[in-house]
């Protein structure tokens, strides 16, 4: 008897075929695997040649060769879809007046609340940089090659303040800022406050206003400025003018008196601070530092410009204090030196390393994250 009329090829590869192929191509594909499993059967025999069948009806199983739905044959112009979802949508804006209404009407109020929220906020929490002499002045910033590439720096070395008036002579003030955290003690009770130790020019570059004494009070360096806030901790109903109190830094004690305190901050200020001290009273101190040390202490300095001056004037200037800086300390060179507005501070705290407030910028970032967050809601549920 003839091997083709007694043998077949096996039925579960030859279903498989007939589910998934294409049936204008199925004739075709089923024809030439009958015909290499016959002549596999006649050569090699029957368990090779079922074996090379199951093989060739997966290696026919690809993306041209597979059934598709009617629906994929038909095609649909784009813009005809577009144009019916336009006019359904139109006729159940018509039939359904008022639930369209109140469905529009509140999303639109709910987005308009969610603007004027987010201006009002951030009004108040970028109050703090809405200083009379924001326009003039300019923080000192460097770049340097990081782990992962360039990486611009908030702080520059202590001593370059020194050379700003020569380097830089356009400058009108300039001031120092250090960031600490001393033990205040006042009546045998101690409390750990914010601080910063700054130059007296600050108080001439930033404008606040006093509830009591006056402004150039850090001149003496033996005088401290405190907020309303302690104030109000420390003293009470008594007058804090001329109190005394102690700060202790890494185990040392001084002892200042109150020279000035500021009125109520009703707005986040830039450097978040509970009292000011003149930083020269500060017990860390370039004067027992070695010259590479000096140029390695690094701190916030900030630059006041006069009116209308031209930053880009500094350009030579800066590059002459960042040579200055890598002569003097190779190990730890600048790239170059930059100024960067006190008033885009705010929108670069994640673009400068070990800025004035890293966290700044985090607040309105949150709340849109949440005003977009409501209107998704709104949408859903509207």
């Amino acid at each position: 008897m003839d091997s083709k009329l007694k043998h077949h090829p096996p039925k579960w590869p030859d279903r498989f075929l007939e589910f998934y192929c294409n049936p204008n191509r199925l004739e075709q594909i089923q024809g030439d695997a009958y015909e290499l499993f016959y002549m596999d059967l006649e050569e090699k025999g029957l368990r090779f040649a079922q074996f090379r069948f199951a093989i060739h009806v997966l290696s026919f199983f690809r993306w041209r060769n597979i059934k598709r739905t009617k629906s994929t044959y038909h095609t649909f112009s784009q813009g005809a879809m577009l144009k019916n979802y336009f006019k359904i949508g139109w006729r159940n804006l018509i039939k359904q007046k008022g639930i369209t209404f109140i469905s529009v009407f509140g999303l639109a109020c709910a987005v308009g609340c969610c603007m004027v929220a987010y201006l009002f906020i951030a009004q108040i929490w970028f109050r703090g940089l809405n200083q009379p002499n924001k326009d003039e002045i300019y923080q000192l910033t460097y770049t340097a090659e990081g782990e992962n590439g360039l990486v611009t720096y908030g702080s520059v070395a202590e001593p370059i303040s020194e050379l700003i008036p020569e380097k830089l002579n356009q400058v009108q003030n300039q001031t120092r800022v250090l960031r600490d955290f001393p033990i205040l003690i006042y009546n045998n009770e101690s409390y750990q406050q914010r601080s910063i130790y700054i130059d007296p020019a600050f108080m001439e570059m930033f404008t606040y206003r006093m509830d009591y004494g006056f402004a150039g009070a850090l001149k003496d360096q033996d005088q401290v400025i405190l907020t309303h806030e302690l104030s109000e901790k420390l003293f009470g109903d008594t007058h804090p003018i001329g109190q005394e109190l102690e700060l202790v830094v890494n185990g040392e004690e001084k002892l200042y008196k109150v020279g000035g305190v500021l009125a109520e901050l009703n707005d986040m200020d830039m450097f978040n601070f509970d009292l000011l001290v003149n930083i020269e009273s500060h017990p860390y101190s370039t004067e027992d530092m070695s010259l590479e040390d000096e140029w390695n202490s690094e701190l916030w300095t900030f630059i006041q410009l006069n009116k209308g001056q031209d930053i880009s004037q500094f350009n030579s200037g800066l590059q002459e204090l960042t040579d200055i800086q890598n002569q003097i300390n190779p190990d730890k060179p600048y790239l170059n030196m930059g100024l960067v507005a006190y008033s885009d501070l705010i929108y670069k705290v994640d673009e400068i390393e070990n800025g004035v407030r890293d966290f700044l910028g985090l607040g309105p970032q949150i709340l849109l994250g949440s005003i977009g967050l409501f209107i998704l809601i709104l949408a859903v549920f509207n």
